[in-house]
């Protein structure tokens, strides 16, 4: 595992880049971490903003929390990224209107269309096998 001062250097594996956050939290206890989920966000994303303005020990003002939720939505962040500032001159020579593809679409569970049962088994098996070393829990929303 590579790791700099007990942070991460976030390597190629997500079961690395997990362990290695795991470790650096354990090893910098002033570490200040908050981790927040995308299944979360959808499920109600105003509360986790207001969760997250808190971690920053910013202003909560209400009304400015509520016009980021409308901001934040998957449906408007998709809209602006078609708009001009969506477009970046530096991925023009690789992709048409030098925009990412970055946003899907927005649901939980869409992993069911790209992985065969065989697939979904495959990945169980080597989840619990690499989360069982870490002292994680996890609690994933599938659906």
């Amino acid at each position: 595992m590579r790791e700099t001062l007990g942070f991460p250097t976030c390597g190629a594996s997500w079961f690395n880049y997990v362990n290695e956050w795991e470790i650096a939290k354990k090893t910098n206890p002033r570490l200040k971490c908050l981790n927040l989920r995308y299944e979360d966000l959808k499920e109600d994303l105003y509360s986790n903003i207001v969760k997250l303005a808190r971690f920053l020990d910013v202003e909560n003002n209400e009304e400015f929390l509520r016009q980021l939720e409308q901001t934040l939505t998957i449906d408007n962040l998709r809209n602006e990224h078609q708009t001009q500032k969506g477009r970046t001159s530096k991925f023009s020579a690789w992709i048409k209107d030098g925009r990412l593809p970055i946003y899907r679409k927005g649901i939980i569970g869409d992993w069911k269309q790209k992985f065969t049962v065989e697939q979904n088994e495959m990945f169980d098996a080597v989840y619990k096998k690499k989360m069982a070393a870490m002292s994680l829990d996890l609690d994933f929303v599938f659906e």
